[in-house]
């Protein structure tokens, strides 16, 4: 199946939340979550050798109607968890280097996860992804 998956976002204090729900009519039916982020960086004409990059952690879930989580996110971890990801310069002060005017992060370029395909039965499923600050 290959369907766009529109979304309503909720900013809260320090996040921004996407949660869609959406039905599977057939069982064993196979789905492919592909996503994407791009992230700016902030630059200021008092420094501009420096770029200023926040550190976010993204989160993306899949769980059923009785909340069992259906994606495995770090395969060294027995059992499914969320896909959790910290993305940006962790552990350093500056990024002298501004080699991007954009912060990218695909599940596509992912190191722990060749991609995220899941066989799904009947029933309602919700996809949620959240980026904190």
């Amino acid at each position: 199946m290959n369907q766009k998956v529109v979304s309503n976002y909720i900013t809260e204090s320090g996040e921004i939340r996407s949660d869609k729900v959406f039905t599977v009519s057939t069982d064993n039916s196979l789905h492919e979550i592909d996503y994407r982020v791009g992230i700016p960086r902030y630059n200021h004409d008092s420094f501009p050798s420096l770029c200023f990059d926040c550190v976010y952690e993204l989160e993306i879930s899949l769980q059923d109607d009785c909340g069992q989580e259906l994606l495995d996110g770090d395969p060294n971890t027995v059992g499914n968890q969320p896909i959790v990801r910290m993305l940006g310069m962790v552990g350093e002060d500056f990024d002298v280097s501004c080699d991007s005017s954009v912060l990218w992060y695909g599940v596509s370029d992912d190191t722990l996860i060749d991609s995220l395909k899941v066989y799904l039965n009947i029933g309602r499923y919700t996809l949620q992804k959240v980026l904190r600050i």
